[in-house]
């Protein structure tokens, strides 16, 4: 089983990514979804996750699909 990270980790995760060349894989993300109303083009949207104990947060590109079945403040 992965490892889930908060928004917090995942930020930081990232960062170590981006100076380790190579670095690839699947990362599972916890946290707390909120929807915002700021519609890209193709049916996409950016919304937020934000970490549960320290509130920070991160944007997220969701598809119409997933935001039907995701609700928002979970």
């Amino acid at each position: 089983m992965a490892e889930t990270y908060t928004p917090d980790n995942l930020l930081w995760r990232f960062n170590e990514a981006a100076w380790n060349k190579g670095a690839s894989g699947v990362i599972s993300v916890r946290g707390v979804y909120y929807r915002q109303d700021f519609p890209l083009n193709d049916g996409k949207y950016i919304d937020k996750i934000a970490d549960e104990i320290n509130d920070v947060r991160i944007n997220i590109v969701l598809s119409e699909s997933i935001r039907k079945v995701v609700k928002d403040g979970n």
